[in-house]
């Protein structure tokens, strides 16, 4: 996950404002986000509709990442998901 270069606190929900971290996901380049929030970066890679109706839309995908990142409850549930 990008976050953990530069905001490794997330992983603990201590992430206190998510407009920083969500910035950082905006310019990174490496990282499918950019695809999933609208920003055409590797889409000949991905294949979206798999999450279509988890993401729902960019404000629910960007609300519900801000309520991870700075929940401690749900970040620690990203240990499951990407192991």
């Amino acid at each position: 996950n990008p976050l953990d270069f530069k905001y490794k606190e997330w992983r603990k929900g201590g992430l206190g404002q998510f407009a920083e971290a969500k910035d950082f996901l905006d310019s990174y380049r490496w990282s499918s986000w950019q695809d999933y929030t609208g920003k055409k970066n590797f889409p000949s890679i991905l294949y979206k509709n798999i999450l279509r109706d988890t993401l729902v839309s960019k404000n629910f995908q960007l609300s519900e990442m801000s309520k991870i990142v700075t929940s401690e409850k749900l970040a620690s549930d990203s240990e499951y998901i990407e192991t």
